[in-house]
């Protein structure tokens, strides 16, 4: 069964919108480019990790 035209452009726009999405470092969800370049993961894994300033590693819980 060919595609229909509506069906390959409703097709390449979700292909448009999925090649624009960076992936979380932390649990691999896709995040928009402005989330990325300010904190390299998703809001969630964000607001769950604790910074430690001394250390300057990033801790996440297990539940990320």
């Amino acid at each position: 069964m060919p595609w229909s035209k509506e069906l390959q452009d409703s097709w390449q726009q979700q292909q448009k919108i999925k090649d624009d999405l960076k992936d979380c470092t932390v649990c691999n969800c896709p995040i928009t480019q402005e989330e990325y370049d300010e904190y390299k993961m998703c809001p969630w894994c964000y607001s769950q990790s604790v910074f430690d300033p001394d250390i300057e590693n990033i801790f996440v819980p297990p539940n990320c």
